[in-house]
């Protein structure tokens, strides 16, 4: 069999005085491959040391210190060999479980009976995923610490996966305190172990408040001295309270990693000569921070392009418009206005609110470039008029006048999402389906507010709480189609307040019933009430309460 690169090169001798020397990710992945096919060199007899940071860029490779060797799957798999990391950082691969080992991690199971000297030591780990699957014993450095040194290693922006809470954990799935020396340890709060479909970060899990070291119950916690977790210090960068990215530093108090260049931020975030600054004073990558920090970017942002849509360019008064601004950064600000506030006003949020008829021209407007607009004309045709329900249903029952009676009071409720934003009312028609005319000798058209349906018979609505908008004799039924009354009292006008229900009152006196006459309806109910009479008048006046209205589910359709 072909001995490894490291061996074979004459860099090194595996000795304590002379180590072999792992220069690169070819000669880290010498040392996993032959550590499962060579007997000798995860033994205690071999050193090793590291002398390049290796970045793996994505490269898979198993737990060094499998092996695989004529004793058979079973004699036992460990790392008994001694790998000094001397502070440069293994980043940037996958390890992957080998099926049927009890462990998982760079270093599969550290020591054993015959090895009770070996260490890993001086190891920074990043970036990193292990993926543990079925093994019992899983970390991102070590699987299982059985005997040995674990000394001044940190592992950070690992992610662990296995299928099982049993021993997990980001130094290691587990270690021996009677035959383990460790100190000096450290892990980033920002590794994660994954069991299953549960994320587990630093904090959370159960058992402890670290994820550092596994146990049956959880994860164990840190101790002092020997594991240690660094919270990691977020740096959010904000340009005009739009938080863009954030940065991250060690919690003893460090620099953040990887601070974008000026033209990084032109290609990324389309701004130009961008600068950082925090508290007052410049940021750049070797500004320590000792807590979380906001920091504001400023620059001049190039607006590439904006434009403007509608569901809707024609609305009536009682349909909600909106419109959708879509800008180029997405994070950049704009303004909207509406050319005619007397036929509508748009919030910040794109929503247009009725004012009245006519065409208005919304445009946007890039703050950062005022050149830079939009515009979209939204049309409010309708003649002010509302209409609800008008549909081809239609009875002679109960509403809106109880033509089965000479004396009749009902109450029709109408919703806001029905009729639209708060306004004045000044007329009311009903829609004939079936015609007859039909003299009346007194009608009073009330009209009032309710929140809310009309739970039951006797949940009216009082005249105390109603407005008269309308007194007269008027002949009904006289020919199919929109019969409308304009209102005569209190100058002519009812201000609906937008919020609540709109409740329609009608008392009627006439000189006969009739059966004949049909209006339009839509069922609807908890929407309407009735009483009526041939006997009594008091039957048509609102403020009478001795006689019970009944629930009616024909609410007339109408005309506002």
């Amino acid at each position: 069999m072909k001995a490894p690169a490291f061996a074979t090169r004459g860099d090194g001798a595996g000795t304590s005085s002379n180590p072999y020397k792992i220069t690169n990710l070819q000669d880290l992945q010498d040392l996993s491959e032959s550590t499962s096919k060579y007997y000798n060199y995860f033994r205690s007899t071999f050193y090793y040391q590291q002398t390049n940071d290796i970045d793996g860029d994505g490269a898979h490779i198993v737990p060094i210190g499998y092996s695989k060797t004529t004793y058979g799957a079973n004699f036992g798999f460990y790392w008994g060999g001694h790998y000094n990391g001397n502070g440069k950082t293994i980043s940037n691969i996958v390890v992957d479980n080998i099926e049927g080992d009890e462990c998982c991690g760079l270093f599969n199971c550290m020591g054993y009976t015959d090895n009770t000297d070996s260490y890993v030591k001086n190891l920074p780990l990043s970036n990193s995923t292990i993926n543990g699957g079925s093994a019992q014993y899983v970390g991102a450095l070590v699987g299982q610490a059985y005997y040995g040194t674990l000394i001044g290693n940190t592992v950070k922006n690992c992610r662990i996966n296995k299928n099982s809470y049993y021993k997990v954990g980001v130094l290691a799935g587990t270690y021996s305190s009677s035959n383990v020396t460790v100190s000096n340890n450290k892990y980033y709060s920002n590794c994660q172990i994954k069991i299953s479909s549960a994320t587990i970060s630093y904090g959370t899990g159960s058992g402890a408040n670290g994820i550092g070291i596994g146990n049956e119950s959880g994860f164990r916690a840190d101790v002092t001295g020997k594991f240690e977790v660094i919270q990691l210090l977020k740096a959010n960068f904000y340009y005009n309270s739009h938080l863009l990215f954030t940065l991250y530093a060690p919690g003893e108090g460090g620099v953040v990693d990887g601070l974008p260049t000026t033209e990084e931020m032109l290609s990324t975030y389309g701004i130009q000569d961008a600068a950082f600054t925090y508290g007052g004073n410049p940021f750049t990558a070797e500004t320590v921070i000792t807590d979380d920090a906001d920091v504001t970017i400023s620059g001049t942002l190039n607006i590439s392009s904006i434009g403007i849509t509608a569901s809707k360019t024609t609305l009536s008064p009682n349909e909600t418009g909106k419109v959708t601004v879509s800008i180029t950064p997405v994070f950049a600000d704009y303004t909207l206005t509406s050319s005619k506030t007397k036929v509508a006003t748009v919030a910040q949020n794109g929503d247009i609110t009725y004012v009245g008829p006519g065409t208005t021209t919304i445009t946007a407007t890039a703050d950062d470039d005022p050149s830079k607009t939009a515009t979209i004309d939204i049309t409010y045709s309708d003649n002010g008029e509302i209409t609800i329900g008008n549909n081809t249903s239609y009875s002679s029952y109960d509403t809106p006048y109880r033509n089965y009676s000479i004396y009749s009071t009902t109450q029709q409720l109408y919703t806001p999402a029905e009729i639209g934003p708060a306004g004045d009312i000044r007329a009311i028609a009903f829609k004939v389906a079936t015609s007859s005319s039909f003299s009346t000798s007194d009608v009073k058209i009330y009209l009032g507010h309710k929140s809310g349906t009309f739970s039951s018979s006797s949940d009216y609505v009082p005249s105390g709480n109603l407005t008269l908008v309308y007194a007269g004799s008027p002949t009904l039924g006289s020919a199919t189609g929109w019969e409308k009354l304009e209102f005569n009292q209190n100058g002519g006008v009812f201000e609906y307040n937008g919020t609540d229900n709109l409740v329609v009152v009608i008392c009627k006196s006439a000189s006969s019933y009739n059966g004949t006459l049909k209006y339009y309806y839509t069922s609807k109910s908890g929407y309407a009430l009735y009483r009526g009479s041939d006997g009594s008048s008091s039957y048509a006046v609102v403020s009478n309460t001795s006689y019970s209205y009944y629930t009616s589910p024909y609410r007339p359709s109408a005309k506002f």
